[in-house]
């Protein structure tokens, strides 16, 4: 009996532990990527949100279309991106990229430092579902 009620205890426990991890918090997130006043299609995003001690904050992509326009996904399936700041990190999927030892014919939209996080875009993902606008000079 007592082998049992600690079989009992012991599973009640675990149960508690496992459903205490918390659910953090997504809103729909979209918006557009300007470069010098052109929306620009082609670009990669990815969200990364502030660190928040204790919690799993998830990151968000996206690709942009011909308009600029995105839908952010969390990098396990889910619609939307964590409200708060992110540092926003862009790519130029449409970049020249010559092979080794040639010069590109074209001028990259984007510095390559855009898709590190000291080149990063600060950005806020609303509360609401008001669209995101990621805006840049010609690097």
């Amino acid at each position: 009996m007592l082998r049992r009620a600690a079989v009992v205890l012991f599973v009640f426990i675990l149960l508690l532990q496992v459903g205490c991890g918390k659910t953090v918090k997504l809103v729909p997130a979209k918006g557009v990527v300007v470069i010098s006043g052109k929306p620009a299609g082609g670009i990669s995003v990815q969200f990364l949100p502030e660190h928040v001690k204790g919690e799993k904050r998830p990151t968000s992509f996206a690709l942009t279309d011909d308009d600029g326009n995105f839908i952010l996904k969390t990098s396990d399936g889910k619609d939307g991106a964590v409200p708060g700041p992110h540092v926003v990190l862009l790519s130029d999927t449409q970049q020249e990229r010559p092979p080794q030892g040639e010069v590109a014919k074209t001028k990259p939209r984007l510095s390559w430092k855009r898709a590190t996080l000291d080149g990063g875009v600060p950005v806020t993902v609303p509360e609401s579902a008001e669209p995101i606008v990621v805006s840049l000079d010609g690097d």
